[in-house]
């Protein structure tokens, strides 16, 4: 029997068809009745500049679930910025997308929002922002945008899920309190990063990166600022950071800037830095070794007690101009461990006997300077009240010759 075979026909369909998705439908604006709706969602006191629209209140907005923002406004008009607490603590947005066309963000606007998660991306468009706008978000994610040249004032503060920042190298600066509190903060990646952190920060705020979550942010990164200038008080406080090299731009480094950082065990700073807070490396259990400048005019309680069991070597690069420089005293748990009474002349003192004998026996023997450290065959007991301390327990002590200075425990 003779086989029949029969053509098959194909209709070819255009790629392109094939890709197209359903268009995001846009919001449409209602002037009257001022409000911004797109399908169920509707958003009440949205009010026009022309064809510039700003969000006003809508903190308890049950309506509000996923906020995408960025599909467009019919008949013209765009957003342009969300007013001050306009979705304060709202917790029936679970997502936010900010249009290209927003230009600023008002004081705490989605404070509180705690159930914004996933990724949120600061559009390039958006130049102006308020205090604590994105406080307390539940993102894991950030995508800095162009138009911002600082991370704002207690920007992101809290956000205790953020993992990841993808930085922008137009952002040079963190204000106070920008990622205060970020604790589960691991990296920052994108331009001018190095290491999982930006180099190209001129200024960071007090407590920028401060988290009481005991070395749980930032954990092993090596901080490096080379364009540094200005630099906060607790500025990374208590994150575990594993080494720090500061730029000699910044003149004065803040009080606590490195304290209880319990992974730190490097600081070097560059020439150019004249003063140190007091506490700056305070309660910095693994540290080991800290740069001095031979600019340093001015050094305050560098480190709180009980800072690790190893020697730590302070490594300085001159003497100081004896006109101006002096050691500041300090008393209770912040108390010295340089303490000057003439600027020849440096103590150390700590208050167990065994250990400072320890450390006598442990100091290498290839530490030989100019100003080489001779220890006494037996330290000078001091009483704590001398030394402006709580107690009765002696304190033991030494001098060290100009121009070296080591501390220990």
């Amino acid at each position: 029997m003779k086989t029949m075979t029969f053509p098959v026909f194909r209709t070819a369909v255009p790629t392109a068809l094939l890709l197209a998705l359903p268009a995001a439908a846009e919001w449409t604006y209602d002037p009257s009745a001022q409000t911004l709706a797109q399908g169920t969602v509707v958003l009440e006191n949205v009010t026009a500049n022309g064809t510039k629209l700003t969000i006003g209140n809508n903190k308890t907005n049950a309506s509000v679930v996923e906020l995408d923002l960025s599909t467009g406004v019919a008949d013209g008009y765009e957003i342009a910025s969300i007013a001050a607490s306009a979705f304060d603590g709202n917790k029936n947005v679970v997502s936010l997308v900010l249009p290209d066309t927003l230009a600023s963000v008002g004081q705490s606007a989605f404070i509180s929002c705690s159930n914004i998660g996933g990724t949120l991306v600061i559009p390039d468009s958006l130049t102006t922002v308020g205090n604590h706008p994105f406080y307390g978000l539940g993102i894991r994610e950030l995508r800095l945008g162009s138009g911002l040249s600082r991370v704002g004032n207690w920007m992101f503060y809290g956000c205790n899920k953020l993992t990841n920042v993808v930085w922008n190298a137009a952002v040079t600066g963190v204000n106070e309190r920008g990622f205060y509190g970020c604790k589960t903060l691991k990296t920052f990646t994108g331009p001018c990063t190095d290491g999982g952190f930006p180099t190209n920060l001129t200024s960071v705020g007090w407590g920028a990166f401060y988290t009481d979550g005991y070395d749980a942010t930032l954990t092993g990164l090596d901080v490096r600022l080379p364009s540094l200038t200005s630099f906060g008080d607790q500025a990374f406080r208590t994150t575990g950071i594993r080494s720090a090299d500061i730029g000699g731009g910044v003149t004065s480094i803040g009080g606590s800037t490195f304290r209880v950082c319990l992974k730190l065990e490097s600081l070097v700073f560059n020439e150019g830095t004249k003063n140190f807070g007091d506490g700056m490396a305070g309660w910095c259990t693994s540290i080991t070794n800290l740069v001095l400048p031979s600019t340093v005019v001015k050094v305050g309680a560098i480190v709180g007690p009980n800072w690790g069991s190893r020697p730590m070597h302070v490594w300085w690069g001159g003497v100081p101009d004896p006109a101006q420089f002096n050691y500041s005293s300090a008393s209770g748990d912040n108390w010295s461990l340089l303490r000057g009474q003439t600027p020849t002349v440096h103590h150390v003192r700590w208050k167990d006997k065994e250990k400072w004998q320890a450390f006598a026996a442990s100091i290498p023997e290839d530490y030989a300077t100019d100003n080489a450290l001779v220890l006494p065959s037996e330290p000078k007991p001091n009483s704590v009240g001398s030394w402006g301390l709580s107690g009765n327990q002696p304190v033991y002590w030494f001098d060290l010759p100009s121009g070296t200075l080591i501390l220990v425990k």
